[in-house]
């Protein structure tokens, strides 16, 4: 009788285990969801700075004119 109570008594102390390791990993998903959420909002705010930068810096580059490559490029298809 007692080697029963014993084998209960493990089953239970494993499920107990379990259990707490599963409320664990629960809360480290939880974690990973909301680094995982900063990490993109981070990364989506650089990505949209630097096009915005890149774009509103395209007159420092070229002027306020085509660049002669494209413009000779687009008047030949043009004349076709």
């Amino acid at each position: 009788m007692n080697s029963i109570a014993g084998g209960v008594e493990e089953i239970c102390e494993n499920l107990r285990r379990k259990e707490k390791a599963d409320h664990i990993m629960e809360e480290w998903k939880g974690v990973a969801r909301v680094i995982d959420r900063i990490f993109f909002w981070v990364c989506s705010i650089v990505v949209i700075s630097a096009c915005i930068a890149m774009f509103s810096r395209r007159d420092e580059y070229y002027g306020h004119h085509v660049p002669t490559g494209l413009h000779a490029a687009a008047s030949s298809s043009g004349s076709h």
